[in-house]
């Protein structure tokens, strides 16, 4: 068949949209949903009425010619043989069970509830507040563990070539730094700067740290 169309096709059982549409292997031309791994002509774009006392109804059909590879039997067929299988579906594939994968690869963006992540430009979205162990059941690194936070509310910054804060109006840096003295920093608060006041102390090991204030 190299017909790409619309067609009408006498059917077989139950047939909805969008599902594929084979040939009945025991009704001479009739269509029947497809089930099992063969060469369909087509998707439903209409479904059978299943009030209808006819062994065989008349839908129409997109026609396409192509191979159909039952999703669920080309999974059984790797676990059993324990061989590797590559697959491409066309349109989409849904499933309402639990389903357990292994090394995945996503070419395009993940969407998981209200979260986006985007592999393109490295970006990681959420509508409202993104919260990172909310349960304070660990630890949290950045960097190789150049930044930790701990889940008392420390936070350690490790320090290689000096420090320096910026005021995000300005492109001065309003610190100054000494590894084995104290920290200072500037405050500015409606565009007066106040006294110097003392937020931390560097420490030798050249780490600066913040502390909770009990």
């Amino acid at each position: 068949v190299g017909l790409l169309g619309q067609l009408r096709v006498n059917v077989s059982g139950e047939v909805r949209k969008g599902d594929p549409v084979g040939i009945s292997p025991i009704l001479p031309g009739v269509g029947i949903k497809a089930t099992f791994s063969q060469r369909v002509i087509g998707f439903a774009l209409e479904e059978t009425n299943p009030e209808n006392p006819n062994p065989t109804q008349q839908i129409l059909v997109y026609v396409s010619p192509t191979w159909y590879q039952n999703p669920s039997m080309a999974l059984e067929q790797t676990l059993i043989a324990d061989t590797s299988f590559s697959e491409q579906i066309s349109s989409f594939l849904s499933t309402n069970a639990l389903t357990t994968l292994g090394d995945t690869v996503i070419t395009g963006n993940l969407n998981i509830g209200t979260l986006k992540l985007d592999g393109l430009i490295n970006s990681i979205d959420a509508v409202g507040t993104m919260k990172i162990q909310p349960l304070a059941l660990g630890d949290i690194e950045f960097l190789g563990g150049l930044v930790k936070l701990n889940k008392e509310g420390d936070v350690t910054i490790e320090i290689a070539n000096g420090l320096k804060l910026k005021d995000s109006g300005k492109e001065r840096p309003e610190c100054s730094d000494d590894l084995r003295g104290t920290f200072w920093y500037t405050l500015a608060q409606e565009g007066k700067t106040e006294d110097m006041v003392e937020i931390c102390k560097m420490v030798e090991t050249n780490k600066f740290e913040w502390k909770r204030l009990d």
